[in-house]
Protein backbone atom coordinates (compact mmCIF):
# COMPACT_ATOMS: atom_id res chain seq x y z
CA UNK A 1 0.00 0.00 0.00
CA UNK A 2 1.81 3.06 -0.89
CA UNK A 3 0.43 6.86 -1.34
CA UNK A 4 1.02 9.12 -4.49
CA UNK A 5 -0.17 12.50 -5.80
CA UNK A 6 0.29 14.06 -1.96
CA UNK A 7 -1.46 17.23 -1.52
CA UNK A 8 -3.80 19.45 0.53
CA UNK A 9 -6.79 18.14 -1.67
CA UNK A 10 -6.00 14.64 -1.41
CA UNK A 11 -3.94 11.94 -1.39
CA UNK A 12 -3.95 8.95 -3.99
CA UNK A 13 -3.84 5.28 -2.07
CA UNK A 14 -2.68 2.23 -4.52
CA UNK A 15 -2.22 -1.34 -3.45
CA UNK A 16 -1.73 -4.35 -5.61
CA UNK A 17 -4.57 -6.86 -5.40
CA UNK A 18 -4.01 -9.87 -2.79
CA UNK A 19 -2.77 -13.76 -4.25
CA UNK A 20 -5.74 -15.45 -4.68
CA UNK A 21 -6.76 -18.88 -5.48
CA UNK A 22 -9.07 -20.92 -3.92
CA UNK A 23 -11.03 -17.83 -2.59
CA UNK A 24 -14.36 -15.88 -3.97
CA UNK A 25 -13.37 -13.30 -6.13
CA UNK A 26 -12.54 -10.02 -4.99
CA UNK A 27 -15.64 -7.63 -5.23
CA UNK A 28 -13.79 -4.39 -3.91
CA UNK A 29 -11.85 -3.02 -1.33
CA UNK A 30 -12.31 -0.80 1.84
CA UNK A 31 -9.31 1.96 2.87
CA UNK A 32 -8.50 3.26 5.74
CA UNK A 33 -6.66 6.49 7.76
CA UNK A 34 -5.11 6.36 10.94
CA UNK A 35 -3.10 9.90 11.94
CA UNK A 36 0.43 8.70 13.11
CA UNK A 37 -0.42 10.26 16.85
CA UNK A 38 -3.61 7.85 17.01
CA UNK A 39 -4.23 4.16 16.74
CA UNK A 40 -7.95 4.83 15.76
CA UNK A 41 -8.53 3.72 12.38
CA UNK A 42 -11.40 5.46 10.13
CA UNK A 43 -13.25 3.75 6.72
CA UNK A 44 -12.84 6.02 4.03
CA UNK A 45 -15.06 4.89 1.47
CA UNK A 46 -19.10 4.11 2.22
CA UNK A 47 -18.90 1.76 -0.12
CA UNK A 48 -16.17 -0.91 -1.84
CA UNK A 49 -14.11 0.39 -4.70
CA UNK A 50 -13.42 -1.69 -7.88
CA UNK A 51 -10.25 -0.65 -9.07
CA UNK A 52 -6.55 -0.47 -6.61
CA UNK A 53 -6.78 3.20 -6.36
CA UNK A 54 -8.47 5.45 -4.11
CA UNK A 55 -8.45 8.98 -3.46
CA UNK A 56 -8.83 9.95 0.21
CA UNK A 57 -10.13 13.11 0.81
CA UNK A 58 -11.18 15.33 4.07
CA UNK A 59 -7.49 15.48 5.70
CA UNK A 60 -6.46 17.75 7.40
CA UNK A 61 -4.08 20.27 5.99
CA UNK A 62 -0.37 19.14 7.66
CA UNK A 63 -1.57 16.38 9.50
CA UNK A 64 0.90 13.05 9.41
CA UNK A 65 -1.02 9.38 8.13
CA UNK A 66 -0.56 6.30 7.36
CA UNK A 67 -3.12 3.75 5.67
CA UNK A 68 -4.66 0.51 4.86
CA UNK A 69 -6.83 -1.71 2.87
CA UNK A 70 -9.04 -4.62 3.50
CA UNK A 71 -10.70 -6.87 0.74
CA UNK A 72 -13.91 -7.48 0.24
CA UNK A 73 -15.60 -10.59 -1.13
CA UNK A 74 -18.71 -12.93 -0.72
CA UNK A 75 -16.71 -14.37 2.13
CA UNK A 76 -16.96 -10.99 3.40
CA UNK A 77 -13.84 -8.30 4.46
CA UNK A 78 -10.36 -9.36 5.07
CA UNK A 79 -7.62 -8.84 7.29
CA UNK A 80 -6.35 -5.01 6.94
CA UNK A 81 -2.83 -4.99 4.71
CA UNK A 82 0.06 -4.06 6.43
CA UNK A 83 -0.09 0.21 6.71
CA UNK A 84 1.76 2.59 4.15
CA UNK A 85 4.55 4.80 5.10
CA UNK A 86 3.61 8.05 6.90
CA UNK A 87 2.72 10.80 4.20
CA UNK A 88 2.12 14.19 5.12
CA UNK A 89 -0.99 15.89 3.41
CA UNK A 90 0.51 18.71 2.09
CA UNK A 91 1.07 19.75 -1.17
CA UNK A 92 5.39 19.57 -2.02
CA UNK A 93 5.45 23.13 -2.59
CA UNK A 94 3.86 23.58 0.76
CA UNK A 95 6.19 21.34 2.21
CA UNK A 96 9.54 23.10 1.38
CA UNK A 97 7.81 25.69 3.42
CA UNK A 98 7.62 23.77 6.80
CA UNK A 99 9.64 23.27 9.51
CA UNK A 100 9.09 19.96 11.02
CA UNK A 101 9.91 19.06 14.47
CA UNK A 102 9.28 15.58 15.84
CA UNK A 103 8.34 15.03 19.12
CA UNK A 104 8.78 11.75 21.48
CA UNK A 105 8.70 9.96 17.83
CA UNK A 106 4.33 10.66 18.18
CA UNK A 107 3.61 14.32 17.58
CA UNK A 108 4.85 16.45 14.65
CA UNK A 109 5.12 20.22 15.51
CA UNK A 110 4.84 22.32 12.16
CA UNK A 111 5.65 25.90 12.15
CA UNK A 112 4.54 27.52 8.07
CA UNK A 113 7.06 30.08 6.20
CA UNK A 114 3.79 32.20 6.13
CA UNK A 115 4.08 32.59 10.04
CA UNK A 116 7.62 34.50 9.43
CA UNK A 117 6.50 36.19 6.11
CA UNK A 118 5.51 39.94 6.20
CA UNK A 119 1.88 40.84 6.60
CA UNK A 120 0.87 40.19 2.62
CA UNK A 121 -2.60 41.09 2.05
CA UNK A 122 -3.89 40.77 -1.88
CA UNK A 123 -1.70 37.72 -3.29
CA UNK A 124 0.61 37.78 -6.20
CA UNK A 125 -0.06 35.50 -8.93
CA UNK A 126 0.27 32.05 -9.76
CA UNK A 127 3.36 31.38 -12.10
CA UNK A 128 4.61 28.50 -14.15
CA UNK A 129 0.74 27.49 -15.79
CA UNK A 130 1.55 24.50 -17.51
CA UNK A 131 -0.24 20.83 -18.42
CA UNK A 132 1.60 18.45 -16.22
CA UNK A 133 -0.17 15.81 -17.94
CA UNK A 134 -1.90 14.99 -20.72
CA UNK A 135 -4.11 12.23 -21.27
CA UNK A 136 -6.95 11.11 -23.89
CA UNK A 137 -9.66 12.49 -21.91
CA UNK A 138 -8.51 15.20 -19.43
CA UNK A 139 -5.24 17.35 -18.73
CA UNK A 140 -3.37 17.79 -15.25
CA UNK A 141 -2.85 21.63 -15.38
CA UNK A 142 -0.18 22.07 -12.32
CA UNK A 143 1.32 26.09 -11.14
CA UNK A 144 3.51 27.61 -8.75
CA UNK A 145 2.01 28.64 -6.15
CA UNK A 146 2.96 33.25 -5.33
CA UNK A 147 5.29 33.88 -2.95
CA UNK A 148 5.07 35.63 -0.95
CA UNK A 149 1.39 35.01 -0.11
CA UNK A 150 0.42 35.84 3.37
CA UNK A 151 -1.27 34.49 6.26
CA UNK A 152 -4.65 34.11 5.38
CA UNK A 153 -5.82 31.11 3.84
CA UNK A 154 -5.09 30.47 -0.22
CA UNK A 155 -7.11 28.92 -3.03
CA UNK A 156 -7.24 29.29 -6.73
CA UNK A 157 -9.61 30.10 -9.91
CA UNK A 158 -9.04 28.54 -12.94
CA UNK A 159 -10.18 29.89 -16.84
CA UNK A 160 -9.65 28.33 -20.54
CA UNK A 161 -9.66 29.84 -23.90
CA UNK A 162 -10.02 28.32 -26.91
CA UNK A 163 -6.18 29.56 -28.13
CA UNK A 164 -6.18 33.12 -30.38
CA UNK A 165 -10.01 34.15 -29.36
CA UNK A 166 -9.22 35.58 -25.42
CA UNK A 167 -13.18 34.47 -24.59
CA UNK A 168 -12.05 33.63 -21.34
CA UNK A 169 -14.30 31.52 -19.29
CA UNK A 170 -14.47 30.35 -15.22
CA UNK A 171 -13.93 26.65 -14.71
CA UNK A 172 -16.41 25.15 -12.51
CA UNK A 173 -14.24 23.23 -9.82
CA UNK A 174 -17.39 22.77 -7.80
CA UNK A 175 -14.88 23.52 -4.59
CA UNK A 176 -12.17 25.78 -3.42
CA UNK A 177 -8.74 24.94 -4.98
CA UNK A 178 -6.13 24.82 -2.44
CA UNK A 179 -3.40 22.45 -4.31
CA UNK A 180 -1.78 24.18 -7.17
CA UNK A 181 -2.74 21.24 -9.94
CA UNK A 182 -6.24 20.20 -11.22
CA UNK A 183 -7.39 17.83 -13.87
CA UNK A 184 -9.10 19.49 -16.31
CA UNK A 185 -12.23 17.61 -18.02
CA UNK A 186 -14.73 18.80 -20.86
CA UNK A 187 -12.46 19.51 -23.38
CA UNK A 188 -12.90 19.34 -27.14
CA UNK A 189 -10.36 16.53 -29.11
CA UNK A 190 -7.82 18.62 -31.20
CA UNK A 191 -9.03 21.66 -30.12
CA UNK A 192 -6.09 23.62 -28.98
CA UNK A 193 -6.88 25.87 -25.29
CA UNK A 194 -5.04 28.10 -23.11
CA UNK A 195 -5.31 28.60 -19.30
CA UNK A 196 -5.00 31.10 -16.83
CA UNK A 197 -5.14 31.01 -12.86
CA UNK A 198 -5.77 33.50 -9.73
CA UNK A 199 -4.66 33.38 -6.35
CA UNK A 200 -7.90 34.17 -3.95
CA UNK A 201 -8.07 35.28 -0.24
CA UNK A 202 -10.33 37.14 1.94
CA UNK A 203 -8.41 39.81 0.95
CA UNK A 204 -9.06 39.87 -2.45
CA UNK A 205 -7.62 38.07 -5.85
CA UNK A 206 -4.99 38.36 -7.69
CA UNK A 207 -3.88 39.78 -11.30
CA UNK A 208 -4.36 36.60 -13.84
CA UNK A 209 -1.25 34.07 -14.18
CA UNK A 210 0.69 34.36 -17.28
CA UNK A 211 -1.48 31.94 -19.56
Amino acid sequence: VKAYDINSDYVLVAWKPPNTTNEAPISGYFVDRCEASSNTWVQCNDSPVKVCKYPVHGLSVGHVYHFRVRAVNSAGISRPSRQSDRVTAIDSEENERLQVIEKDGKYDIVIRAVELEGYVMIPGEPTNVHASEIFSSYIVLSWKPPSPRGRAPLWYTIEKCIAGTDAWQRIDTGVKLRSPRYPVFDLQDGQMYQFRVYSVNVHGCSEASAP
